[in-house]
């Protein structure tokens, strides 16, 4: 293939990757808005034996959304690569390898805690409790997870430069807006304002999903490593 081919398959497959993480994410909020169980809760610490108890509890539905999860990070990881590669034209460019490096480090760390909620969950099925360190080690991991993925969608917005008032909105969102709801999510602890941070942060989360798979289809630039010519449908209205 010649880049030109790279770049549109590039620009497809984002948009499809981008589009299926956004039906995952949307089919997950479904489900926790049906059974009012959301794997975000056992990503703070409790006491041992009420962890275990919530995880006895919430056993079916907990498992159904982890599988979802698990393909939720497969979309958004692929989504992640084919979007810098897509922006790049396939240039190597420091700042999107730091970006996508940050999105799969994310994945990689969402992915072992899938697992390892399910191991929580079996354990605990079988009458064993999680230990104090056990649990404080997965509140560390869920929340550097977390902000990997604030952290990628922040310098992204960053490094574009979209022109026009879509490209302020989108970088005032993606600098602003969801990095900040992302912190405040992990920091703050009083009801009722966690349940409204937590599904701000979804909102948020599918928006960039939703402007990635937009983005690929509307006239962006070239990296600023690429050379002079950018392909089809990728114009200097995004620099990266």
């Amino acid at each position: 293939m010649d880049a030109r081919v790279d770049a549109q398959l590039a620009k497809r497959r984002t948009a499809q990757c981008a589009t299926v993480a956004l039906a995952l994410l949307t089919w997950m909020c479904l489900i926790s808005l049906r059974t009012h169980v959301s794997q975000q809760a056992f990503e703070v610490f409790r006491p041992p034996a009420e962890y275990a108890a919530a995880l006895v509890s919430a056993a079916l539905p907990l498992r159904v959304i982890v599988a979802f999860d698990d393909l939720f990070i497969v979309a958004y990881s692929a989504a992640s690569v084919f979007f810098a590669l897509a922006v790049s034209h396939g240039a190597r460019n420091l700042m999107l390898g730091l970006i996508t490096l940050l999105a799969l480090t994310g994945g990689v760390l969402d992915m072992i805690e899938n697992h390892h909620i399910l191991s929580m969950l079996r354990r605990a099925e079988l009458g064993f409790l999680p230990s104090v360190a056990e649990l404080d080690g997965r509140v560390v991991a869920s929340s550097l997870k977390w902000l990997f993925a604030h952290a990628a969608f922040a310098w992204l917005g960053l490094s574009l430069n979209l022109r026009g008032l879509q490209g302020v909105l989108l970088r005032v969102s993606l600098c602003g807006v969801q990095l900040a709801l992302g912190v405040a999510t992990l920091v703050v602890v009083t009801a009722p304002w966690t349940g409204v941070l937590l599904w701000a942060r979804y909102a948020a989360l599918a928006s960039g999903f939703l402007g990635m798979a937009l983005l690929v289809r509307t006239p962006a630039a070239r990296s600023r490593d690429s050379g002079p010519s950018s392909p089809e449908g990728l114009e200097p209205d995004v620099a990266l």
